[in-house]
């Protein structure tokens, strides 16, 4: 035992630099490679209906890890990793009531089918180290962050605006058909701002820190501004080409009269069918008789020319058309006089407009544009904001994102470091032995060859 106790002294020092040695390397190969984090949390889907959106269609948490959702996730975060990989990361379970579960296998037992619904759900991201420490929780951040904004624009339905201005200044058009597109475009989203400052009129954007009556009133300002320039493109007959500008007006107003003369024919139309409408129901004295029998036997009388066209089997949808038609008619008349306007202000003018006159137009209309785009991009991301907080308003997190480690590496590092410091001295007792051995063995064989000598 001594003679042991005086060898481990001497050479267990080698023992404890290995032991100490397999540990780190453990500890380095587990942290960076081997171990793994979750980040998880748990959702619930507050639509009134369990395992319906709001517009009625069933749930589909797979559109959670959808490529589309992963991917601005991670350009969101500014990384660069395939989004299958980030998919196939992340698992997605429902939690089940002990009632539905019950209800579930008394259906099974009885031979029927049915689908368990749930509007909780775990969301998972499991991710190694070699992605960073706080990959998994940060990505499953995003992602839900992603996710919700997209759930408010696809099922709540929110209206957004289109940006149609790009590139205008390249399509051969004249400074006033610019103006034009500009001003529509611009009327169109004041349309758009006017009803969601109705509806979210408390609303404002983290991102902009604008609310919807902001943004109004900014393109309210441009649109101001627009209708400036196309005073001023108006007043000094500023153009392109003239022929080619007279020619477009003439055709967009040879294409509104075929328009609105189809529409007139078929006000009449329908205005034929609605007073032999009204008159057979007068005649059948019978209020409750269905307005889709006597529609049928209006057209049955009507129809005998087969010369209208008009088959709708609704009263009320019969309306619509009506009305419908009459608002084309009216707008079509709007645009006719203005273009006759345009038409008449610019018969008179030079073939091309100086040079001078046109490089002054185009700066302005190219300042207004880039101004416009800015608040395009402005009203994208608040919009992109209410989107994300009216998801966040059918989908509650009940619990944040957490973060697990799958292996306890310094316990691991510790069970290596013993298990190496034990084999080592198993190994130290076990050489010692065969040492002694060995050297008895040559010390007897030398005892017996001098023996013989």
């Amino acid at each position: 035992m001594k003679r042991f106790i005086r060898r481990f002294a001497r050479y267990g020092w080698i023992v404890v630099v290995a032991s100490f040695s397999c540990a780190l390397l453990f500890y380095v190969y587990a942290t960076k490679k081997a171990q793994y984090y979750t980040a998880s949390a748990v959702i619930e889907y507050q639509n009134g209906e369990t395992g319906k959106n709001p517009d009625g269609t069933d749930i589909d948490t797979s559109e959670i890890k959808s490529s589309y959702i992963t991917g601005k996730a991670l350009d969101a975060l500014g990384l660069d990793v395939n989004t299958d990989v980030v998919s196939g990361q992340i698992s997605i379970n429902p939690i089940i009531t002990e009632e539905e579960e019950a209800l579930y296998e008394s259906k099974l037992e009885h031979g029927e089918d049915y689908e368990i619904k749930s509007d909780q759900y775990t969301v998972t991201l499991s991710a190694s180290t070699s992605y960073g420490k706080d990959y998994a929780k940060k990505l499953l951040n995003q992602i839900l962050e992603e996710y919700m904004q997209y759930y408010g624009e696809k099922y709540i339905d929110t209206e957004g605006v289109t940006d149609n201005l790009s590139g205008i200044m390249d399509t051969g058009y004249d400074y006033i058909e610019i103006m034009d597109v500009i001003e529509d475009s611009l009327s169109g989203s004041m349309e758009t701002l006017s009803k969601k400052t109705d509806a979210a009129s408390g609303f404002r954007s983290n991102t902009t820190g604008m609310s919807f009556s902001d943004l109004y009133k900014e393109f309210s300002f441009y649109y101001n501004r627009g209708s400036g320039i196309s005073a001023k493109i108006i007043n000094r007959q500023t153009t392109k080409d003239r022929d080619v500008l007279l020619a477009k007006y003439e055709k967009k107003n040879s294409d509104m009269k075929l328009e609105t003369g189809a529409n007139t024919k078929k006000i009449e139309d329908i205005k034929k069918v609605i007073d032999s409408y009204v008159s057979m129901m007068e005649e059948s004295g019978n209020a409750t008789f269905a307005d889709k029998d006597i529609l049928d036997a209006v057209y049955d009388e009507y129809n005998k020319d087969k010369s209208n066209t008009n088959h709708t089997t609704s009263y009320d949808e019969l309306l619509q058309d009506y009305v419908s038609s009459r608002i084309g008619c009216e707008k079509n008349d709007i645009e006719t006089a203005y273009n006759k306007y345009i038409i008449d202000k610019f018969k008179n003018a030079e073939e091309s407009s100086p040079e001078k006159d046109q490089s002054e137009i185009t700066e302005e209309i190219q300042g207004l544009l880039d101004e416009v785009e800015d608040l395009f991009i402005k009203f994208a991301e608040t919009n992109a904001d209410y989107n994300q907080y009216l998801g966040a308003q059918h989908i509650r997190p009940i619990s944040s994102v957490s973060i697990q480690k799958k292996l306890p590496v310094k316990k691991y590092t510790i069970m290596v470091a013993c298990a190496v410091l034990f084999l080592g001295m198993i190994g130290i007792v076990v050489i010692s032995r065969m040492y002694d051995i060995t050297k008895l063995a040559l010390a007897e064989k030398e005892k017996s060859d001098g023996k013989k000598n």
